[in-house]
């Protein structure tokens, strides 16, 4: 049983108190917010009236296209159906603004509310049309249609006792079960897997208004507008259109339902709330592990709320460090046992790893505030062994950790007092210590480093705002600051390098990496917004509209990503234009061509992905099978015994071998792999067939008819199975 909750204020301070904070947001027009909204929903009503009563077919298939992403916007724009389209919003948007006055004014708040509401949900499910229509991408066919887990109630055996998965998510996978009994076994879905992309963008949606709750549980100004934000962030459009990320939005949803109980559990004390805040965690580990820091985070919160920690506070964090390790050790364990194995995670000793992570902090500190040229994949850092690390690389994350003591310190020194001369030096020597180390990433370091200068930059803009705007305040708003920078830092730890994850063989730093962490960056700069609208005097239009138009510069290019993972092609394209050295983007662009049927397209990608990594046995299999396709058997053979000897566990790859052995005549060797797959797999119709016909030539026909009667036996309708039986008993004398 943990401790109570911290004796409650007096509650008429606090009434007093949080009436004063509410009175100095300026508030919208009553009406501005339910207008607005209600013209989007008629404007949105009013396409899809004439999309349906008002094209023709050509109409309808070029409206079809434009909606899968931004591929069709010239030729949409350049064609009468845009403006059609764009009359049909609005006039539907003007009959929807005119009919919102009907509504009696005694409504006003109570549609306002339902309208930022709707609003939410809308502008969500709009700029992720794209992604609806998207196919499987990456690794979400294994997720799904590959993992014979889902296929029958066994299978949750599987889920839960981690049997056969590479990661321990029992939950998400339990999810995605129920999904896959609920409309996985339709074909349809396998072309076009429309339901599990919604799904994943509803929990998104699920997500944005938690985020909204939960910042006005916390009364943060400009909660509503911090949610809007995070919905139409770019970088989240990863874990949101890649159905593999399911695990990120799940995690998040039981994350903030934790942090939701926690503070009721504060304000009042009942018992029921903790026990929800530690069930809900649990389920967020259950989903992805990512979320271990969730303790820490609670404990940040407190202090952000009261301004201090006490003994009780951390006693009562226990069960929730608890659980954070236990299900941390299972993560380990199943990250280097299963989906990493043997092979080698090129992150480096750990001097590199803490150079890394330095860079990686300010990389994902940049990409939330100027959220441009993503990408799947991105360049990989030069920092090797045995060389390490140069000492520029150290001063990245010494420049985090030197804002984060700022911070602290510019609160603790002037917390209580209403103007910053109490600090001014420290503040003049933390702007010159971070400017001078903005120059070195500039002029000082290679050209692939000046993405620190600039996040460097955005740090020092984020500070002096900071000190600006919250000046003076003496609650939590003064420590806002830190507790945004700590908060984000935080999240980001079990992320940045220090440890080894399976996906890090690939880059080290990723857009789904930061989905948790960017909950801080939306809110801060929310509330930033709302507090620059008490001090912009005549500049407010000008603050409301750069508002607006960050929101539409974020949906429109959040709308953009979303196009791009439209397929494997469209992803794997986008990612080659902005990063040449991808050998997995290479791999899987070259497989999509292959099945195209173009061989010699598909065998430069092969070429280079090999070239690029010559450690990895995929990308040597894949060349052999271009090579076997154009007659090259020889070479093909030299490919398939690479991969073998890379990873000889495989089982397609090495029947891949084994074939190119039995075409290339050379039986003896192309039976005893055949024993190896079959050894794996003992009910394959068709190695069992193929391992038959090479018995044969070898003059061992008795066996050759045991391998073709078990096939048979297995795959009666197989036409070459049959026949191939039927040739091995005449040859017997057998009817």
């Amino acid at each position: 049983m943990p401790p109570s909750s911290r004796p409650t204020v007096n509650k008429a301070a606090a009434a007093k108190a949080a009436a004063a904070q509410k009175s100095s947001i300026p508030a919208p027009s009553p009406w501005a917010e339910y207008r607005l909204v209600s013209a989007l929903l008629f404007g949105l009503l009013a396409i899809c009236l004439c999309q349906s009563k008002f094209l023709d077919e050509d109409e309808l298939t070029t409206f079809t296209a434009f909606l899968r992403g931004p591929l069709a916007w010239h030729s949409a724009l350049g064609s009468p159906l845009f403006w059609k389209m764009f009359a049909a919003f609005v006039f539907g948007g003007a009959a929807g603004y005119v009919l919102s006055q009907e509504i009696p004014r005694v409504f006003a708040a109570r549609a306002n509310k339902a309208a930022r509401f709707l609003a939410l949900i809308l502008i969500t499910l709009v700029v992720y049309i794209p992604a609806m229509s998207a196919g499987f991408i990456w690794d979400d066919d294994q997720e799904i249609y590959a993992n014979t887990s889902l296929r029958d109630t066994k299978g949750l055996v599987e889920i839960w006792t981690g049997a056969k998965s590479a990661d321990y998510f029992p939950l998400k996978t339990t999810l995605l079960w129920v999904e896959y009994q609920l409309w996985g076994h339709d074909a349809q879905f396998h072309d076009i897997p429309y339901a599990y992309h919604v799904s994943n963008i509803l929990v998104h949606v699920v997500d944005v208004l938690l985020l909204w709750l939960v910042l006005s549980q916390l009364r943060i100004p400009g909660a509503w507008l911090a949610s809007l934000l995070f919905a139409v962030h770019p970088v989240h459009v990863e874990s949101v259109a890649w159905i593999a990320e399911h695990k990120n939005t799940l995690s998040l949803l039981f994350f903030l339902l934790s942090i939701n109980a926690w503070v009721k559990f504060e304000d009042t004390g009942k018992q029921k709330h903790y026990n929800w805040a530690l069930v809900h965690f649990l389920a967020a580990l259950l989903c992805k592990t990512h979320v271990v820091v969730l303790p820490a985070v609670l404990l940040l919160l407190t202090w952000w709320r009261s301004g201090n920690l006490t003994k009780r506070d951390f006693k009562r964090s226990i069960p929730f460090f608890a659980l954070a390790f236990l299900l941390g050790v299972v993560t380990v364990y199943f990250q280097n046992g299963r989906a990493i194995g043997q092979e080698v995670i090129p992150i480096g000793g750990p001097m590199s790893r803490i150079a890394g992570a330095g860079l990686a902090i300010w990389w994902y500190f940049e990409k939330a505030f100027l959220p441009f040229d993503l990408n799947t994949i991105y360049d990989r850092w030069p920092i090797k062994e045995p060389l390490g690390p140069q000492p520029i690389q150290f001063l990245a994350g010494a420049m985090a950790i030197v804002t984060l003591v700022a911070l602290g310190v510019f609160y603790f020194r002037n917390a209580g007092r209403n103007r910053l001369e109490q600090v001014r030096g420290l503040v003049i020597g933390y702007f010159a210590v971070m400017a001078l180390s903005a120059l070195a990433f500039f002029f000082a370091g290679p050209s692939w480093i000046h993405f620190v200068g600039v996040a460097l930059l955005l740090a020092m803009g984020f500070t002096a705002l900071s000190l600006y705007l919250l000046n003076g305040e003496q609650d939590r708003l003064g420590r806002t600051p830190f507790f945004v920078f700590a908060y984000f830092l935080g999240t980001l730890f079990p992320v940045l390098g220090l440890f080894k994850m399976s996906y890090m063989r690939l880059t080290l730093q990723a857009d789904h990496f930061q989905y948790l962490s960017d909950v801080a960056i939306v809110a801060v700069v929310a509330a930033l917004i709302c507090k620059g609208l008490e001090s912009a005097g005549r500049l407010r239009p000008v603050v409301v509209a750069a508002t607006v138009l960050l929101v539409f510069g974020c949906s429109a290019y959040s709308w953009q990503r979303a196009a791009v993972h439209q397929s494997e092609k469209t992803l794997w394209t986008a990612c080659l234009a902005k990063n040449d050295g991808s050998w997995q983007a290479h791999n899987h662009l070259g497989a999509v061509i292959y099945m195209e049927g173009k061989v010699s397209e598909a065998q430069v990608h092969f070429q280079r992905a090999v070239d690029l990594k010559p450690e990895n046995p995929e990308v040597h299999n894949n060349l052999g099978l271009a090579f076997a396709a154009f007659g090259h058997f020889d070479t093909a053979l030299e490919q398939y015994r690479l991969a073998v000897q890379i990873k000889g566990d495989v089982p397609a790859m090495r029947r891949n071998l084994a074939d190119c052995l039995s075409t290339l005549k050379k039986f003896d060797e192309a039976a005893e792999q055949f024993k190896i797959v079959l050894a794996a797999d003992s009910n394959d119709p068709n190695a069992l067939s193929s391992y038959g016909y090479v018995l044969s030539q070898l003059g061992r026909l008795e066996e050759a008819q045991k391998a073709f009667e078990k096939a048979y036996q297995i795959d009666p309708n197989n036409p070459r199975i049959k026949q191939n039986l039927d040739a091995i008993k005449h040859m017997r004398g057998q009817k």
